[in-house]
Parts: structure tokens; sequence; C-alpha cells
């Protein structure tokens, strides 16, 4: 939910196109969580975990890179 909410203030915000890409990337992995949550496979399963580790790293990436872009709107 919160991911969704990230891609339509990123819209209606008219961030710069790569936090708008991070936005869309982060919500297609929160839907993968989910449903690697949810596989019976064990195998499959097991990348849920995998899946945590790269969703933080995009919603850092998305950190970082809207408060360098905030940064710079405020010293303009």
């Amino acid at each position: 939910a919160i991911a969704l909410i990230l891609l339509v203030l990123a819209i209606a915000g008219r961030l710069p196109r790569l936090v708008f890409l991070l936005a869309i990337a982060l919500l297609g992995l929160n839907v993968l969580q989910i449903v690697l949550a949810r596989v019976e496979v064990g195998e499959v399963a097991a990348l849920h975990v995998v899946n945590a580790l790269v969703v933080f790293f995009v919603a850092h990436e998305l950190m970082q890179r809207s408060r360098r872009y905030l940064a710079s709107k405020i010293a303009a």
C-alpha cells in the first residue's frame, strides 16, 4: 500500500524519471514479496528472503535520490 502511495506521489510531484522508475520497481517488488510468501515450493519460497534484501536496497536508493533531488530544488 505504501509503495502505491509513493508511486502516486512520484507522478504528482513530477519527480525525475529514475525516481519514478524506482517507485515502480518498489511496487513490483512488494507484489513479488507477497507472492513469494504464499508459494508452497520451498526452493522458490526461499527467494522471499532474497527479495526482501532487494526491496531494502531499492527503497534505500529511492530515498537517497529523492533526498538529493529535494536538496537541489531547495538550493535553487
